[in-house]
């Protein structure tokens, strides 16, 4: 369960190991060592005996998927719901609301999910691979319950951010639209003055070359008149 926990957070967006909730790791990995492997010890060491007795394999094996649904599924589940609320320090009222909420949930997902996983290990995988690819699917079973009974804090961390996005985004919004209107006054102010002293420097050169072609004028005019013999 501790691996499928972490997975589990990695999904929520936990990527670096600063940001890994290590006391809930915890608490599911002693969950799974302390309750969920002794109580399917447990069920094996009853069950397998029997089983080997039946001459039907095939009427075994249906009747142990049935018993097992039946007998192991709600007891293991219903005290994983409650092992898990009562490690994470909820008041009894929070736990009885919490295992109403998620512990039917939870068994209608299993009803889906551990009666094929079972009849395909049985049916369909060698024996001495049966193990490998139950332990596999029970890791990615694991990391699906971690997130369904964390999924609490997925809800808290949606509406922040829902808060941060409808009250600051506006905000920044606005601020960045000052600033934007505040660069744009600054340059439109510099682009008139550059145009505002273009034409002064157009109208002192235009004044410049009037008055030179005046005072050329004149020295023509007063120049003393040449006869020709």
């Amino acid at each position: 369960m501790g691996l499928g926990d972490l997975l589990a957070q990695h999904y929520d967006g936990a990527n670096s190991l600063n940001s890994i909730k290590w006391f809930r790791t915890v608490k599911y990995a002693s969950i799974g060592f302390f309750f969920i492997g002794p109580a399917l010890n447990y069920w094996s060491n009853i069950m397998h005996p029997w089983s080997c007795l039946q001459r039907n394999r095939t009427f075994a094996v249906l009747k142990q998927i049935i018993s097992d649904q039946i007998y192991l599924a709600p007891s293991l589940n219903l005290g994983l719901v409650f092992l898990s609320d009562i490690l994470s320090a909820n008041s009894y009222a929070d736990t009885e609301k919490r295992i109403c909420e998620k512990y039917i949930f939870v068994m209608k997902r299993h009803y889906v999910f551990w009666p094929a996983v079972q009849l395909f290990c049985t049916f369909a995988i060698q024996p001495n691979l049966q193990l490998l690819l139950a332990n596999t699917l029970a890791v990615g079973w694991f990391a699906y319950l971690s997130i369904m009974l964390n999924n609490d804090e997925r809800a808290k961390k949606k509406v922040e951010r829902i808060v941060e996005n409808r009250i600051c985004q506006p905000l920044l919004d606005q601020s960045y639209l000052y600033e934007k209107k505040k660069i744009e006054e600054e340059r439109s102010h510099r682009l008139a003055t550059t145009i505002e002293d273009q034409n002064d420097i157009t109208q002192r050169l235009t004044t410049r070359h009037i008055l030179l072609c005046r005072l050329l004028t004149q020295e023509v005019q007063d120049k003393p008149k040449t006869t020709i013999a």
